[in-house]
């Protein structure tokens, strides 16, 4: 007669609840590290994108500076007082061209304003000395622009933080220390806000331009106040007053105390820092939905299986208790019912507690039927039975997971990997894999031989069991991100190169001419790069990039009468500059070439062409051309003077030649009719169209 075995009694129930527990268990700690990496991801996309938005903004207004000093140069603080009437006329002209300008102002060397854009005359009573940015350009190293931080305006109590420089080439007499005066222009948080808004990678997810000292220029949501600094003992501060180029960072919002996971990026070039946060609150959300489905079904079959292995342990001692003979049968076969329905079960939870859930034996062999890797790989029972599993690995994966394994079963550690497993699609799919060992009891007792009472002194056997995580998106999705961070930096060398070559082939009459010349190209490219930015670099659509370019001339002033003779609409109703063609989506590497060249002929058409009158008229169509490969775009001008073919080439026709022929492979035909110009362009399509994401 055999003896009792009250051991696998009494750990029947813990066997039947800790297998499918581990499996939810694994499953929830797997889906935790995907949520938090792919928050991070998301994260440091959005700071990398808001940081290239407020780069360009800070740089528009650091170019307004100059402006408004170029506009002073030579001129003593009592001759500027005398012409405030016309200066201040000129300020507001120019401030017109930056929507988050609220004002320009320029102070004499004691913090007294001379004149501004939005107030004639300005108060003699007041002072600005009190200001954070009039103390730093007041000081012997001052640097050459200082943003400063929000402040609420003393005449229309709006926030602002001002972007400032020392006036230089002054008519005054020259002062011992260098300092007389400050130029400055006064930026609107909240219009940037809006434009950082559209950035956001989630509704729940906030953002801010913040200074390296820790004061906030901008928030999203938008602040009603001005933001009190990060402490002193933020890590997030110490980062940024090290210099640190960009990282994650985890602390309490000094705004609303929620503890949030920050992405940063520095500005090149500036002391200031683009944030992107999201709440500890909002992961754990993004988790739980995750864990949702998972514990829909885990729990009950974990109660069930509890209530099974208690009812079976009660049945198997009442009846020991009668025959202790028919005890011992009756104990087996009920272990070998309860890990049959255990297996049942484990089949049902593998369904939904990761993407493949498995069992091998110690040596590695995989026992049949395996539901949730046949349905995920495509092999079939045969293929996968025994060792056969290991062809579904990636061939270069395999040395390493086999590694692993024979590591894991030898010390009985829990198997972490990750590895590339064959998708029945054919592809292959990364994998972040656990696996444990779970006993399932001591080995059968036979007859009494020596060999059984042997075997009953062996140590428990076991099976393990694992679970693969699919982390193919967040793979691909850094990948991503590392493509989009050398795409920027290639773009910012790009547009660096253009300045200077702007700057070096721009010929002007006079300096003002010469500033309005770089000005406006530059400009040009700014406006193509805000377009990217606010497409995450993916492209543009080529509307809006024509939209975002020819709006600019709606702004420019005459130089006789202050009128606007750029575009406009006629008194019959009709615009004087038309789009028309079909929807196009232009590849990041042509939005700046194609800005360039219609920011010339818009140029061109309004000193010399059909936006030089006010019936003047331009129009510009495109077509795609699939069977020649090409993007063909017009430009039309009808209704202003006479048109006569120019003598020799300007600098406009050598931008036209440069950026479509050479950069894209493209031609420009100019036709000088007598009517207007027709300018004809051909691009190829594989240059120019965005069929797709681009390439990693």
């Amino acid at each position: 007669m055999a003896p009792q075995r009250p051991g696998l009694q009494r750990w029947l129930p813990a066997i039947l609840i800790g297998l499918p527990l581990l499996i939810l268990l694994a499953g929830g700690w797997l889906a935790w590290q995907s949520t938090w990496r792919r928050a991070a991801t998301e994260l440091q996309h959005s700071a990398d994108a808001a940081a290239e938005l407020a780069l360009r903004v800070l740089q528009g207004q650091q170019l307004m500076v100059e402006r408004l000093n170029d506009l002073l140069r030579g001129l003593s603080d009592t001759e500027i007082r005398t012409r405030e009437p016309a200066l201040h006329a000129s300020f507001a002209a120019m401030m017109a061209s930056l929507p988050q300008v609220v004002t320009g102002y320029a102070l004499d060397r004691d913090g007294v304003p001379l004149v501004s854009a939005n107030i004639l005359p300005v108060p003699r009573d007041m002072r600005f000395t009190d200001r954070d940015f009039f103390a730093a350009l007041q000081a012997p190293d001052a640097p050459q622009t200082f943003v400063g931080q929000v402040y609420r305006g003393r005449v229309d109590g709006a926030l602002f933080f001002v972007v400032a420089q020392r006036r230089h080439g002054t008519g005054n007499p020259a002062p011992a220390d260098g300092f007389d005066g400050i130029a400055s222009v006064s930026v609107d948080p909240k219009a940037l806000s809006a434009g950082l808004a559209r950035l956001l990678a989630a509704p729940e997810d906030v953002m801010a331009i913040m200074r390296a000292d820790g004061n906030f220029l901008v928030r999203v949501p938008p602040l009603e106040e001005p933001a009190p600094p990060l402490g002193a003992a933020s890590l997030l501060r110490t980062a940024m007053q090290d210099g640190a180029a960009s990282g994650l960072s985890g602390g309490r919002s000094s705004v609303d105390g929620v503890w949030r996971l920050t992405a940063y990026r520095r500005l090149e070039g500036w002391p200031v820092y683009a944030l992107a946060g999201r709440s500890r609150g909002a992961i754990l959300l993004d988790w739980a939905g995750l864990m949702a489905l998972q514990l829909a079904v885990g729990a009950p079959a974990l109660l069930a299986l509890f209530a099974f292995g208690r009812l079976a342990a009660e049945r198997a001692r009442r009846e020991a208790d009668a025959r202790v003979a028919l005890a011992a049968a009756t104990v087996r076969q009920a272990a070998a019912g309860a890990l049959r329905d255990s297996e049942a079960r484990y089949r049902t939870l593998s369904e939904v507690a990761a993407d493949v859930v498995w069992m091998r034996h110690a040596d590695g062999a995989m026992p049949a039927p395996q539901p949730s890797w046949e349905a995920f790989t495509g092999q079939s029972p045969s293929q996968y039975r025994g060792f056969g599993w290991r062809e579904a690995i990636h061939p270069e994966d395999r040395e390493a997971a086999t590694t692993g394994w024979e590591a894991a079963t030898r010390t009985g550690k829990a198997y972490d990997a990750e590895i590339r497993l064959r998708h029945r699609d054919g592809g292959w799919r990364h994998c972040l894999t656990r696996a444990a060992p779970v006993p399932v009891g001591p080995p059968e007792p036979g007859a009494g031989s020596p060999a059984d009472a042997a075997s009953r002194d062996a140590p428990p056997a076991a099976i393990w069991v694992g679970a693969h995580i699919d982390v193919t998106p967040l793979r691909e999705a850094e990948t991503q991100q590392r493509f989009l961070m050398q795409e920027i930096d290639h773009r910012a060398k790009n547009a660096l190169a253009v300045v200077q070559a702007v700057m070096r082939l721009t010929r002007a009459p006079s300096q003002p001419a010469f500033v309005a010349a770089v000005e406006g190209r530059v400009a040009a490219l700014a406006r193509a790069q805000t377009v990217l930015a606010e497409g995450r670099w993916a492209g543009a659509e080529l509307r809006v990039l024509l939209d975002a370019e020819l709006a600019a001339f709606r702004v420019a002033p005459s130089p006789s009468t202050g009128a606007s003779p750029g575009i406009s609409a006629e008194a019959d109703g009709r615009p004087a500059v038309t789009l028309d063609g079909p929807a196009v989506s232009i590849r990041p590497v042509a939005a700046q070439p194609l800005s360039m060249a219609m920011h010339e002929l818009a140029t061109n058409a309004v000193k010399h062409g059909a936006l030089a009158t006010p019936g003047g008229r331009v129009s510009v169509d495109w077509q795609v051309d699939a069977v020649a490969g090409l993007l063909r775009l017009r430009w039309t001008e009808a209704g202003g003077p006479a048109v006569v073919a120019p003598q020799q080439r300007g600098f406009g026709s050598r931008v036209l030649d440069t950026t479509l022929r050479q950069q894209l492979g493209g031609e420009a035909r100019m036709e000088w009719r007598p009517e207007g110009l027709v300018c004809s362009i051909e691009l190829p399509l594989q240059r120019v169209i965005r069929h797709g994401p681009p390439p990693p």
